[in-house]
């Protein structure tokens, strides 16, 4: 009886261990995960900053700030600059003051390098529209229940054109972009998620932006 106890105790104890180990590996995959996301964060903040602080310095404080907040008011092309086409534009990201990433898309002619050249600057807002919520019902272990929920976005991107000295809006275009995967089938889904359209590019505004660039 004391030898079968011995065994039984021995594995008793081997199970703990490996518990024990397990979570130990995977509370060190939690911490590794964490500390790479606290990483990543500092490093986006500080290349923000950066880029913001480069902006500021290459184009000044005034246009720096035109897309700081979406231009209001009224579209109308007589708020357009006399510039010599081609007329050479700063994209920035609405909201900040960050040069949007398709500002390096454009062609060498078109793009505005320092203060002196800008004649135009455009806007660019990328926002995310909730299209659907899909809801997964699903049993807890206490007997109640808990919905997981998959949400469908579908990007929605403007542009508006101002005029540089005047912070006046002179055109804008908006453009949906592909609607994400339908909701998944109910065995497919384990966690909360979000499910993405594509995203717009530079050429669905490219040839809109070039009549400007060229008027």
């Amino acid at each position: 009886m004391k030898f079968i106890n011995d065994i039984f105790e021995a594995m008793e104890a081997r199970r703990k261990r490996e518990e024990r180990e397990a979570a130990i590996v995977f509370g060190g995959g939690c911490l590794i995960f964490i500390i790479i996301g606290i990483v990543m964060v500092i490093v986006g903040t500080i290349m923000n900053a950066v880029e913001t602080a480069n902006v500021n310095s290459i184009y000044g404080e005034t246009y720096a700030r035109t897309c700081q907040g979406m231009p209001a008011g009224q579209d109308s092309a007589s708020n357009l600059t006399d510039a010599p086409s081609p007329r050479q534009i700063l994209l920035l990201t609405a909201n900040t003051q960050r040069r949007h990433a398709w500002h390096n898309e454009l062609p060498t002619q078109w793009q505005a390098e320092t203060e002196d050249e800008v004649s135009l600057i455009g806007c660019v807002e990328d926002v995310p529209i909730l299209l659907e919520t899909c809801e997964y019902e699903r049993d807890a272990r206490d007997g109640d229940t808990f919905t997981i929920r998959v949400e469908r976005k579908q990007y929605e991107t403007t542009v508006v054109l101002v005029n540089p000295n005047t912070a006046r809006r002179i055109d804008s275009k908006t453009v949906l972009g592909a609607e994400p995967e339908v909701c998944p089938p109910d065995e497919d889904v384990s966690t909360s998620d979000t499910l993405y359209g594509e995203s717009l590019t530079w050429d669905d505004f490219g040839s809109w932006v070039e009549g400007y660039i060229f008027s």
